[in-house]
């Protein structure tokens, strides 16, 4: 039984660049497939991409930064990135569950 090590891809590519690629392959006498696996393997040899620094889970960020909240009323409360990032959450709720919501902390 062998395992397959490739896998498919569907690439979309603008038709200039697929004519460079298909032209190069033609003079290193490969497949336009095999010009592509080369040039991508040497791109990541040659300039490997740093880690993606760790994006905080909103709900975990520190209570520094600090908005005040105005309304009709003039001014409010002083909302935390926490209960900034809470409202975002809830606003994004469909109105049911919003509601659903509220009445659990009512009680």
């Amino acid at each position: 039984m062998t395992v397959e090590t490739h896998t498919n891809v569907l690439v979309r590519m603008r038709n200039e660049l697929k004519a460079d690629l298909q032209r190069e392959a033609v003079i290193n006498d490969r497949k336009l497939t095999q010009e592509i696996n080369v040039r991508l393997i040497e791109s990541l040899k040659a300039t490997p991409l740093p880690a993606p620094a760790p994006r905080p889970h909103p709900m975990h960020q520190p209570h520094t930064a600090t908005v005040l909240h105005t309304n009709e009323k003039g001014p409010g409360e002083v909302l935390s990135d926490l209960d900034r990032a809470m409202l975002r959450v809830f606003h994004g709720l469909p109105p049911e569950k919003q509601l659903a919501l509220l009445s659990l902390f009512k009680n």
